[in-house]
């Protein structure tokens, strides 16, 4: 006769899931962050790749945010008409902060909850400055981004970078107008330097190093943040509902307020500094996608 114990095989030893063991002791298990309901998007640099387009696997990443209930918005340093081109990319964005958060419109742009402008005494001081230090001009109004330069390499490589020409009017028409910021146009080594200079730290505006060969001036109170600030209450939200996504000087701000931020590997020191987490490293060109993935993920 064959013993039953050898009919009969062994139980397996037995496991129990870390969180049902806590259960049962009485410990709640550790929690799943809840997501944001807006995600605020950089475009040069975060959005757009070196080529300064988005690739297909931010345009994927964008969509799965979008997947999981969340609204998406362009937060950019771009004047409305360089952010439209980019935004019509992506399924359903529709709203944009502008012009670093001078104008926080409806994709549509019959709704606009924010323009903010400056002074006419300091666009001129702005554009009489840019003229003593050699520097080329543009004016981000309204309607779009003006000049009274001449067509120069320096132009070439402003509307390179925004996708957009600025147009060639007057200056004396240039102060008619209703004035976002001045971008100072001028050689990378050159535009560095600006922001040690005593006459640019006196200034009365708001003064950002934004690309290589790009300097901009604008009111104080003009910042990404307080436009995403502007968007949310409209919404019916909050900072802690709100993730940002960026890569420079010009997104400190909204990093700070943000409940949740994210800045790209390859993006400005003090941006990695002051963002609360950075993109897993990579090709630049899809370093948002990782970094949305990293997020829904979490």
């Amino acid at each position: 006769m064959i013993a039953t114990s050898l009919l009969t095989p062994t139980p397996p030893a037995r496991t129990t899931d870390p969180a049902v063991s806590a259960f049962f002791k009485g410990a709640s298990a550790p929690a799943k962050r809840t997501l944001g309901k807006l995600a605020a998007i950089d475009l040069d640099g975060t959005l757009l790749g070196p080529d300064h387009r988005p690739s297909p696997e931010n345009i994927a990443a964008v969509a799965r945010l979008q997947q999981r209930g969340i609204t998406v918005v362009i937060a950019s340093g771009r004047h409305f008409d360089a952010i439209a081109p980019i935004a019509t990319q992506l399924d359903s964005v529709d709203w944009y902060v502008c012009s670093q958060g001078a104008e926080v419109t409806h994709a549509n742009r019959q709704t606009v909850l924010e323009r903010q402008y400056m002074t006419r005494d300091d666009v001129e001081l702005a554009l009489a400055m840019g003229d003593q230090l050699g520097l080329i001009s543009l004016v981000q109004v309204t309607e779009g981004t003006v000049t009274d330069a001449p067509s120069n390499p320096m132009l070439a490589y402003h509307d390179r970078i925004n996708g957009k020409s600025a147009y060639q009017i007057p200056r004396a028409q240039i102060l008619d107008r209703q004035v976002y910021k001045v971008l100072w146009i001028g050689e990378p080594d050159r535009i560095a330097g600006l922001r040690h200079l005593s006459e640019i730290t006196s200034l009365p505006m708001q003064a950002l190093h934004t690309e290589r060969g790009i300097f901009e001036l604008m009111p104080h109170t003009v910042t990404k943040a307080n436009g995403l600030s502007r968007l949310a209450t409209h919404l019916g939200l909050g900072a802690s509902d709100v993730v940002a996504f960026g890569d420079g000087e010009n997104d400190i701000a909204m990093f700070k307020w943000a409940g949740a931020s994210y800045a790209m590997f390859h993006g400005h020191p003090n941006a990695l500094a002051a963002a609360k987490l950075i993109s897993p490293s990579g090709h630049p060109a899809s370093a948002l996608a990782r970094a949305i993935d990293s997020y829904l993920a979490q």
